[in-house]
C-alpha cells in the first residue's frame, strides 16, 4: 500500500523492502495509522546495542533486542545515579539491578549477546582521579563470577 498526502508532501510506501511498516491506512485527511512489522535483520549484520541499561529499561524489550540478534551492551557499571543526566525521566538502574538484569537475560537464553564493557570515557572515572577505575566490574559486580575475577585487579597507577 502507498499512501501520499500532496498537501504536505508525505509518502508512505509499506511495500518497501527494508520496512518496518505494516498494514496502513489513512484515518483522516493528514492522519495516518502505520502498524508495526518487526523487520527480519540478515545475519551477516550484527549490531550492539549500546547504554542498554538506561535506553531499553523492560526485560521483553530486551529480550526482543536479542532475539533480533543484536549484541546488548550494558556498560554503566560504577554508575550509581538517581536518575540519567540527560533525562530525568529514565530512572538509572543499580548495579545490582544490572547484574539482576544480566541474569535475567542468560536464563532466556542470550548470554552469547551480553557484553559488559566498562565506560570509562573521562578522567574523573579513573582510580588517580577518585573515579571507580578500570577494576571495579571484576572487584565489586562479579562477587561469585570466580576465583580469577577478584585476583586479577588491574594495576592503577600510570
Amino acid at each position: 500500500m502507498r499512501l501520499e498526502n500532496a498537501d504536505n508532501g508525505i509518502m508512505i510506501d509499506d511495500e518497501f523492502l527494508c520496512s518496518s511498516a505494516g498494514e496502513m491506512r489513512l484515518l483522516a485527511q493528514g492522519s495516518y495509522e502505520v502498524g508495526f512489522q518487526p523487520e527480519e535483520i540478515p545475519r551477516w549484520f550484527q549490531a550492539i546495542m549500546g547504554h542498554i541499561d538506561r535506553t531499553a529499561l523492560l526485560h521483553e524489550t530486551r529480550k526482543q533486542i536479542a532475539d533480533a540478534g543484536c549484541y546488548l551492551n550494558l556498560d554503566l557499571f560504577g554508575r550509581e545515579e538517581l536518575y540519567y543526566a540527560s533525562s530525568s525521566k529514565i530512572d538509572m538502574p543499580n548495579d545490582a539491578t544490572r547484574m539482576d538484569d544480566i541474569s535475567a537475560i542468560i536464563s532466556e537464553g542470550f548470554g552469547g549477546k551480553v557484553l559488559v564493557p566498562h565506560d570509562i570515557c573521562s578522567k574523573h572515572r579513573l582510580v588517580g582521579y577518585g573515579g571507580h577505575g578500570y577494576h571495579y566490574i571484576l572487584a565489586t559486580s562479579c562477587q561469585g563470577c570466580g576465583s580469577e575475577a577478584s585476583e586479577t585487579r588491574p594495576s592503577t597507577t600510570s
